[in-house]
């Protein structure tokens, strides 16, 4: 029996005691490895909650399959982007309008990963990029090898993992995959405008990561939600010209009435007058 632990909302799922430390507001579920416990909040949209639910349930098939084969601890040396990204493709499929977007701007930019770059570079998104990857093994080596080629590097290593499932080694895969997306997408954005020949970059990341820009709408003003103070995302209030910040309207390290500001699928709204956010 697999325990699935449901909490009714984000703010005490992060209160769990399942697992120790601080659950952040990104996060949309765990899987516990050592009593293989999948936690999640439900979030009030069937379509998400049923993809973290399968997600989580396989990283608890992964867990499971581990302690068959050398233990959890095996999990420490597996790249983030194989067991994230097999998780994303056997919640989703092999279609996803997401990853597509992710691979369509990495064709445009030039910036498709090698093995070596997707497994220690981190500007590489493993959950995206993962899921590319495993659409493509899945798709040229049929869905049996998902779980056939998971198994084999528990038990054989990297290469030797690839080479008996595939019969080919990560790099010239990851090879493949490369030409294949660019094959799949490069059509699609050829002859297209790069945001940057019409338009100039008002706010720079040099201050943090900046998330879910709203413009008000009598375009003088930015609303965003920032990382500047590095210990929280806080909302702010930016120069729609110059990109200058010019105050810092909620901070949920010092304001009371917040808890959290989320910044997963979310933004704020002003008013038509552009006086209130």
């Amino acid at each position: 029996m697999q325990p699935l632990i449901l909490y009714a909302n984000h703010a005490d799922f992060q209160q769990t005691n399942v697992i120790p430390g601080i659950i952040q507001q990104g996060v949309g579920g765990v899987t516990e490895g050592l009593k293989n416990r999948v936690v999640i909040p439900l979030t009030g949209n069937y379509a998400e909650n049923n993809h973290v639910i399968g997600h989580e349930l396989v990283h608890a098939f992964q867990y499971d399959i581990m302690k068959t084969r050398g233990g959890i601890s095996q999990s420490a040396r597996l790249p983030l982007w194989l067991v994230e990204g097999m998780s994303e493709y056997l919640s989703l499929g092999r279609q996803d309008a997401l990853t597509a977007m992710w691979m369509r701007d990495a064709v445009l930019y030039e910036d498709l990963p090698s093995m070596s770059q997707l497994i220690r570079n981190r500007e590489y998104f493993p959950y995206r990029f993962g899921h590319a990857v495993w659409a493509y093994i899945a798709g040229k080596w049929g869905d049996m090898a998902v779980p056939e080629l998971f198994r084999a590097i528990l038990t054989q290593g990297w290469n030797k993992g690839f080479r008996e499932v595939l019969g080919a080694t990560p790099d010239s895969v990851a090879i493949e995959w490369k030409n294949a997306t660019i094959a799949r997408f490069g059509p699609e954005i050829e002859g297209k405008t790069r945001p940057g020949d019409i338009g100039k970059a008002i706010v720079k990341d040099d201050n943090g990561t900046n998330l879910s820009p709203v413009i008000s709408p009598d375009g003088r003003y930015i609303a965003l939600l920032s990382q500047r103070d590095l210990f929280s995302i806080d909302l702010y209030l930016v120069d729609a010209q110059t990109g200058e910040f010019i105050d810092e309207l909620v901070s949920s390290n010092t304001d009371a009435h917040f808890d959290a500001l989320r910044f997963m699928s979310s933004a704020g709204a002003w008013s038509p007058d552009s006086k209130k956010f």
